[in-house]
């Protein structure tokens, strides 16, 4: 892979996919987010060869996934080791009536402090959410470290069991939405004859606005044709009489 990420151009969800489609940048990542590493070590864990890792770093540091910093070596010159450099989740969601491919910057979560119980009121933090920040508080100020370990350890099962528990209430929401689309798509479908006032329908309930800029590039047309479009459209469909 030839293609790098410009420096100042946030990546895409395109050129993520297509970085992380290579199964051993996947086991490189994995083993990043345990412990830094050496590519050497990665060699040996991954049983790839020493060149082969070189390669798989170099795209994976070009997209801003991985860093690298110099370290000591022991009895040796300073050596590289590589630290993961992102924080993002990729979702995809495919049914029959909804696809959703989603790239979510989770850097803007990422905090010095823990979340307090004022969080709960200014942004969209729950009280669960608080208590385990506060536990987590508990854990780091434990001065024995067996203590603080098997807390640690509790308190991510923990934490586990609620994140299982609201990704299947998502899943649930998803659904919901995905028939909610179907229906309004069958609706649309004896509505309008115009495939090009289908698509502007389509939009009108498949996004939480309407965006004219948007909509003019998603249509390939010029932003005052697609104006007029919506207006007349509008008042066809949705002026009482």
């Amino acid at each position: 892979m030839s293609a790098q990420a410009p420096a100042d151009k946030a990546i895409s969800i395109d050129e993520l996919l297509m970085v992380l489609e290579n199964p051993t940048r996947r086991q490189i990542l994995a083993k990043l987010t345990r412990e830094r590493h050496y590519p050497l070590q990665l060699s040996k864990e991954l049983n790839v060869s020493q060149q082969s890792i070189m390669k798989h770093m170099k795209v994976l540091e070009e997209y801003g996934l991985v860093k690298s910093e110099m370290q000591r070596s022991p009895g040796g010159p300073p050596r590289k080791q590589y630290v993961p450099a992102a924080h993002f989740s990729i979702e995809i969601y495919l049914s029959p009536d909804t696809f959703r491919a989603e790239l979510r910057d989770q850097s803007k979560h990422l905090r010095t402090q823990l979340p307090t119980v004022s969080d709960a009121a200014t942004r969209d933090v729950g009280e669960k959410v608080i208590r385990f920040g506060r536990e987590l508080e508990r854990c780091i100020n434990t001065p024995d470290s067996r203590e603080c370990l098997k807390s640690i350890s509790e308190l991510i099962r923990r934490m586990n069991q609620e994140i299982e528990k609201r990704e299947s209430q998502r899943d649930m929401l998803l659904k919901l939405r995905s028939v909610a689309l179907r229906v309004g798509r069958e609706v649309i479908g004896e509505m309008a004859d115009s495939y090009t006032t289908r698509k502007i329908l389509y939009y009108y309930i498949e996004e939480d606005e309407m965006d004219i800029d948007s909509l003019s590039e998603e249509m390939d047309m010029r932003v005052k044709v697609i104006e007029k479009a919506v207006k007349k459209m509008f008042n066809e469909l949705f002026t009482e009489e």
